[in-house]
């Protein structure tokens, strides 16, 4: 997900905001993702690079031929299957329109190129 949604601050793209559990139950580690604070701050769609490989996991899977098919196979599905851009964005300003009135203006992130996609950035 951090690739598909340009989050460059996480575990793949910067080694940073993810704890990982290991689950007493499975005898399995997890990853938590946390602090995706930088994640719809308005990147420049040339910035957005799908592959990150700073984490040391992702680093190691991303060598292998297998992976990086299943990787591509992976992110080709959940966008065929679930990104449905009139969806998200009608879903966006549904949630614009309920939190927005709540904010103060210091918390509103508009994208100046497009101003009918807006972002909202909840900052504290």
């Amino acid at each position: 997900m951090e690739g598909l949604l340009g989050l460059w601050d996480g575990y793949s793209g910067n080694k940073n905001n993810f704890f990982i559990y290991l689950n007493p139950d499975t005898n399995k580690f997890h990853f938590l993702p946390w602090g995706a604070d930088t994640g719809f701050n308005g990147s420049k769609p040339d910035e957005l690079i799908s592959v990150k490989t700073q984490g040391l996991i992702a680093h190691k899977l991303y060598q292998l031929e297998s992976s990086r098919e299943r990787y591509a196979k992976t992110i080709m599905e959940i966008i065929e299957k679930h990104w449905n851009e009139e969806e998200l964005l009608a879903e966006t300003n549904r949630i614009e329109a309920m939190v927005k009135p709540h904010l103060v203006q210091s918390q509103i992130f508009s994208n100046e190129k497009n101003k009918s996609q807006k972002i909202l950035l909840l900052v504290r």
